[in-house]
């Protein structure tokens, strides 16, 4: 049982190579010829959002490819793992050789996620706690607005919200002198909301492909929205530190204090 490198709040994405390479953390040992696996056959991420950990996996242009339940997954894209899949590398679970044969796979492994850590094992280890379409729906959607989460942005707290909306919280909090909380747990936090890069693309990765096209632009009506309030929010800001550190200039300090500027 090999258990793959996790995520926490400081690491908001990790990633697992697999394949023939000594540099891989999952390393495959090749006694096939021709070869089965890559150097770098495949990689593994796992993605932080909302304190949970989401695992997806992409293949890395191979030259057998990368398997998930005999499915053939792409090398852009990728899939989301849920937990309890088979996931072959170098072919299907049986494959055929030169001669027609067929043959059970080598490198198959039950693919495990158990309280949020991911293992890779052999076919007969049993799934623990398998997460869900239903957990991965629920940290996609902004608790604000209860839209799918565009231009993420992440508290402290690891909850995740539209950049437009948390931005819009915490700028009328700050503005009433109010301290900042979370609209989720209502937990205290201080620094601004972060921008959250993994969760848009676990979004892409799971969602957006099966979208039509008619919601696929409307989401990206919805993040190029988000973007330009975002940038108009940031140069207002940059105004306001340009105004106040013009006023706090030797010049205008004299000229408040009534003393005139040395020549």
């Amino acid at each position: 049982m090999f258990q793959l490198p996790t995520c926490d709040d400081d690491a908001q994405e990790v990633q697992s190579i697999i394949g023939r390479s000594v540099a891989s953390n999952l390393r495959l040992p090749e006694r096939h010829k021709p070869f089965m696996i890559s150097r770098k056959h495949a990689t593994i991420t796992c993605l932080r959002a909302n304190g949970r950990n989401v695992y997806t996996i992409v293949d890395n242009e191979s030259t057998n490819g990368t398997f998930v339940e005999d499915v053939n997954i792409p090398s852009v894209g990728g899939r989301v793992l849920a937990g309890d899949e088979i996931v072959s590398f170098g072919g299907p679970r049986t494959c055929i050789d030169r001669d027609g044969l067929k043959f059970d796979n080598p490198y198959q492994f039950r693919f495990i996620i158990s309280r949020g850590l991911a293992q890779v094992g052999s076919t007969s280890d049993a799934p623990v706690n398998c997460a869900s379409t239903r957990c991965i729906d629920e940290i996609l959607q902004c608790s604000v607005c209860h839209d799918a989460v565009v231009d993420a942005h992440v508290l402290p707290c690891s909850h995740n919200f539209c950049g437009e909306c948390i931005l819009k919280w915490h700028d009328t909090l700050k503005n009433k002198n109010q301290g900042t909380t979370c609209p989720n747990c209502r937990a205290p936090y201080a620094a601004e909301p972060t921008p959250n890069p993994s969760l848009d693309k676990l979004y892409e990765l799971t969602v957006q492909p099966r979208m039509p096209l008619r919601e696929r632009r409307s989401r990206d009506d919805r993040v190029a929205k988000s973007v330009r309030a975002r940038n108009a929010r940031d140069k207002k800001k940059m105004c306001k530190r340009l105004l106040r550190s013009a006023l706090m200039s030797p010049d205008i300090v004299n000229l408040l204090v009534g003393r005139q500027a040395p020549a």
